[in-house]
Formats: structure tokens, sequence, C-alpha cells
């Protein structure tokens, strides 16, 4: 391109491309119009500015052209390749008015035609585009989809493929590459064209976002509030209820520690609600429980059960909001008798087997200093005529 609309003119002889010479193009206007009508155009003019063309050879010199030719090689002109031009003198147009509407191409085989683009087709309202993809016409290689576009289409790779060096659609390992979106507690296991998230063996969830599974906390209270509710267990990553067949409160105190609260005065009830329709399914079956266990799975259980859905076990635990600690009949700020309240009650303890270090525990709890302190026992302070304790 030496202009803006303005085109350096060659030909093509011998599988190789060389320039036309400008010796009678400015008397002869027919040569201009050939050339543009070859393209399509309805008319031209020769071009005004120097082509400052650096390199190149010559076919084509002392062209004549009558207007009728379709082609500027058909006009009269010296022997091919026969010419006394230099580069300075070889010859630009400048076309106008392209006759061939869009979706058409310019075809020229002695007289120029106007022709269908693969992708348009020519109705009585004109020229349209074809959606090659709704009329199954891409051949797109395996694993990959065609996509339309205005005029044409084009073949891109599926999600999970990318495009070869020869052109074929490969499957990509998104877990290689980091390309996949597993939780950092899943394992990432590549497919063709795709990837498999699976939760490490501990974690339930999707492969996407996995949460602890340990039994040893996997436990919870539906039903309820966060102290009291029919108790639930986490196994093979799947929630199920415990039957309350045996169980007692002693079974209530493992589930009460095993939720992180205390098992204190904790209560078991049994003949747990449901709500209509619910599915109950259940994990456990005759837990005994000692007590000091740390989860219910600890405990002598069955992993099969003959439990209808009205047979759900529940609990009633404490927080520490629920229990306290105070001394009574003080004499000093240090001594005295202890109380503990639990719910809203005020019982005191029973001294048996009282300890120093039991002591040193109670005046850590009420926040005084522990090193050195003492039991007392035996009346020194008496706990009043009706004394009800709760240990």
């Amino acid at each position: 391109m030496v202009g803006v609309n303005e085109r350096l003119v060659e030909i093509c002889y011998n599988s190789t491309w060389g320039l036309v010479c400008d010796d009678q193009w400015g008397a002869n206007d027919n040569n201009v119009q050939v050339v543009c009508k070859q393209f399509c155009f309805e008319s031209g003019e020769k071009g005004k500015i120097c082509p400052n063309v650096r390199d190149g050879i010559f076919w084509l010199d002392e062209v004549n052209c009558t207007g009728d030719e379709g082609r500027l090689d058909n006009c009269a002109h010296n022997n091919i390749g026969e010419h006394d031009c230099t580069l300075a003198e070889a010859v630009t147009v400048i076309c106008s008015t392209n006759v061939c509407l869009e979706g058409t191409r310019c075809t020229q085989d002695g007289n120029f035609a106007c022709e269908c683009n693969n992708s348009y087709t020519k109705d009585e309202t004109g020229y349209k585009d074809i959606d090659e993809c709704t009329m199954n016409v891409p051949n797109c290689t395996k694993h990959s989809m065609w996509k339309n576009i205005q005029g044409s289409f084009y073949c891109m790779c599926k999600p999970g493929y990318s495009c070869g060096e020869d052109g074929y659609c490969t499957d990509i390992d998104e877990c290689a590459l980091g390309l996949d979106d597993c939780d950092e507690n899943a394992i990432c296991t590549n497919t063709e064209g795709c990837y498999i998230c699976t939760c490490r063996e501990g974690y339930c969830g999707d492969g996407r976002n996995c949460t602890v599974s340990d039994a040893s906390t996997g436990i919870r209270l539906v039903h309820g509030n966060e102290t009291s509710g029919l108790v639930e267990v986490l196994h093979n990553c799947e929630w199920r209820s415990v039957c309350d067949d045996y169980w007692t409160d002693e079974d209530a105190k493992v589930a009460c520690r095993q939720l992180g609260l205390l098992p204190y005065a904790a209560g078991s009830y049994r003949r747990g609600i449901f709500r209509d329709g619910e599915e109950v399914q259940y994990w456990l079956d005759d837990v005994q429980c000692k007590g000091d266990e740390l989860s219910l799975f600890d405990c002598p259980h069955k992993d099969t059960h003959n439990c209808g859905r009205r047979e759900r076990a529940g609990v009633h635990c404490l927080d520490n909001d629920d229990v306290g600690i105070r001394l009574v009949k003080t004499t000093t700020l240090y001594s005295g008798i202890i109380e503990l309240r639990i719910r809203n009650e005020w019982r005191s303890v029973c001294h048996d087997k009282w300890t120093d270090e039991d002591a040193q525990v109670a005046c850590r709890s009420l926040e005084l200093p522990s090193s050195g302190a003492k039991k007392e026992i035996n009346g020194k302070f008496e706990p009043g005529e009706k004394v009800i304790y709760w240990i």
C-alpha cells in the first residue's frame, strides 16, 4: 500500500510476482479500468504518489488495453519481462466502489463476478451469514467445538483441553498445573477433559469444600439449643442419630464432654422428638459408657440397631455460664465453705477424699492465690442445719 486508497499493481508469472511499468498508463485510462474491474471495482484512476519500490522485477511494459479485457495480462503489452523501466516507474492505481456486497467475494475468470463466501448464502432479501454450527458444517477435530462468527466459524478446544502444536486438542492436567479448585484438604485426580476432587481421609465434603470429620469431634445437637437436644454423630461423612437403648446419664456425660461442654450434672433423656416426614437413621445403638470416655465411639456400642424413629437419645449439658463457685460462712476473704452453682441452684461439696490439691483447684477457680492452699474439714465451719450436695 503506497497511499490510503492507492495500490501497487503486480501480476504473477511463473509463480513469481512482478511489477507493471507505467509507460502508456497516463494516456490510456482503459488500463486502470481493466485492473479495477478485475477486482470488482466500478472505476479507478492511475495513482499519483511515487510508489517508492526498493526492489522487484518487471513483468509487463507498454500495456495498452481496450477496456473490454477481463484481465490485465490479456491486454496488448511487450513480451513478458521485456522493459526499459526503473523501480520509480512501477504503476499504482486507485480503485473505487466495490460492487460486491458483504458476504461475497470477487472472482475473475475472464469477467469479474461476485460469489457468496463459503459462510454466506443468498436469498431474495440478499446475502446472509450461514451458522455453520447449527448446520453441522464444520469439521472440527476431536475434543473441539465450533463457534460461529460473522461470515465464518472457528474451532476451539472444549473446556479441559488445549490446542497442541499439531492442531489437535489434548487433555489439560488441571491438577499438575494448579488450575483446579479443589479444597486444600482434598486430592485432585485428573481425568480426560476434567478432574475430580476427593476429600482426604478424615475430611468430609464435595472435594471443593472439605471439613474435619474426626469422630472424636463429630457430634452435634439437633432439635434443641447449644446445650440441650438430640445427639447426632458424624461417621463416613454422614450425620446420624444415636439410639436410646441403654442410654444413661453416664452416656450423657461423655456426649457433653465431646461437645466441649461441662459433663457435671449432665442429664440424659430418651424417646426423642422427630418431625413429620423426617427420616431417622442411626449410627450407634446400645451405648454403655462409664462416664470418663472422650467420645461415644470409645464406649461399648453396636454399629447395627433395631430402633424406630422415636428412640433418639438426647442430653442436657452445661456450659460455663451454667456453673459457679463461691465461699460461704467466711471469716476472711480467703477461707470458707465451698458451694457450687449448677444452673441456678447452689449446693455444697462433700469433703470425702477432699485434699490440699482439691483446695488449690478451688482457690484458682475463685481467682484467689492457690499456692499453699490447705483443706479444711470436719466442721470447723458448720454448713448449717440443712445441707444438699452436688458432688
